[in-house]
């Protein structure tokens, strides 16, 4: 890398105390041979990084901590013999005052040469800390001779943090531990369903039985009704789909999940209209989920649960959204067709717009866009069905 083009990584103080193991809930499991000596960890720094050691504070427990400044990059390697079960978790906690830089999580195989990798780039350091956890839908194949696959075994664990705005703070890593997770060799078993009352021919379990045609509808007389899921084994999902049907628009209603004994707040819907509603909530685990209806009458078609790996970002959330929706709900870049542009500005200006000939409007580079959608009589128009797009140069061409 060329001087001009270096970055600044923070100085820093980090510490990153043992790694513990636990097995299914169990977090007194067999700690593998190791994991549990903090001194066990390696600092490894790129050429141009200057770091020294500093001794934990008095009274604190086993830890490495050490000073680092300059351009490029840090390892922390710790040397272990693991083999990896079908499904797995590992975890770390890590806070800091310090602009965002690179993080990663780096699972090397035996021989030393096959690196599978965690990269979070750009990664927020935030002062009261937060837990990181990487699964194994998280890591992929980085580089080696090996060329692919998972990896089942492990030689090293390493942590690193790579130049990304640069700057200086500090850093402390904590609380490293692994456990097994349930295989995912199928489809999820189905939930068990419980609500809080339910109406002739609308027992709880029809809103998760898969068939939209069915729905579970509470009792009139139940002012604050509620439906709960279990999920045998937990359940990983990064969106939700509640179908609610048609009818009387005054539904309100909020999204909670229960996992380990803690509840998290996953949705809030003010009163509204009925129809399929969507959430994005990315990286959520539960072992129940419950739903509060507290405005209108409750009647649940359906609830779906999205894997992660079927929309591992927001945009893909919003293909998702769009492939079930009528062609032309969504724009076209959404449903993955390519669209006309052309450039509005003045010939040679850097401030340049784009216009698309859906009618989309993006402002400035890289910016947002702005799509119209526009309604005859009540009948909206759009791009699909019923507007014929036909583009054409200025002069005629």
């Amino acid at each position: 890398m060329s001087s001009s083009r270096r970055r600044t990584i923070p100085l820093a103080t980090v510490v990153l105390a043992g790694l513990a193991a636990a097995g299914l809930g169990d977090v007194s499991a067999a700690t593998p041979a190791g994991f549990a000596d903090s001194t066990a960890w390696r600092l490894l720094p790129s050429d141009g990084v200057e770091a020294a050691w500093v001794a934990p504070a008095s009274g604190a427990e086993a830890a490495v901590r050490f000073a680092f400044g300059g351009g490029g990059w840090f390892i922390l390697r710790q040397d272990v013999d693991l083999a990896l079960p079908a499904n797995w978790e590992f975890s770390f906690r890590v806070a800091g005052d310090a602009p965002p830089n690179n993080l990663e999580f780096k699972l090397v195989d035996p021989s030393g040469e096959n690196v599978w990798w965690s990269v979070r780039r750009d990664f927020v350091f935030r002062r009261d800390g937060e837990t990181v956890r990487v699964k194994k839908r998280h890591v992929s194949f980085a580089w080696g001779p090996r060329g692919g696959g998972e990896v089942d075994r492990l030689g090293a664990i390493e942590i690193a943090v790579s130049a990304g705005a640069g700057g200086s703070g500090t850093l402390e890593f904590s609380d490293l531990r692994w456990r097994e997770l349930p295989a995912r060799t199928g489809p999820p078993p189905s939930p068990a369903a419980a609500a809080t009352s339910s109406a002739p021919d609308g027992a709880a379990r029809l809103a998760a039985d898969g068939d939209p045609a069915t729905a579970w509808h509470a009792a009139e007389t139940d002012p604050a009704a509620a439906i709960t899921l279990t999920f045998p084994g937990g359940r990983e999902f990064s969106a939700l789909f509640l179908d609610w049907g048609d009818g009387t628009p005054d539904l309100a209603y909020r999204v909670e999940t229960f996992s380990a004994g803690s509840r998290t707040a996953v949705d809030s819907v003010a009163p509204g209209p009925r129809g399929v509603h969507r959430s994005w909530c990315p990286e959520s685990d539960a072992d129940s989920l419950r739903i509060s209806v507290t405005s209108g009458v409750a009647v649940l078609h359906e609830v779906e649960l999205v894997a992660p790996e079927a929309v591992p970002d927001r945009s893909a959330f919003f293909e998702l959204v769009a492939s079930r929706a009528p062609r032309g709900t969504f724009p076209r870049s959404m449903s993955g067709e390519q669209s006309y542009w052309t450039i509005v500005g003045a010939d040679g200006g850097e401030n340049v717009a784009l216009f698309g000939e859906d009618g989309e409007l993006e402002p400035a580079p890289g910016g947002f866009s702005v799509a119209p959608w526009i309604e005859i009589d009540g009948e909206r128009q759009d791009w699909a069905r019923t507007v014929e797009s036909v583009p054409t140069l200025a002069d005629g061409g």
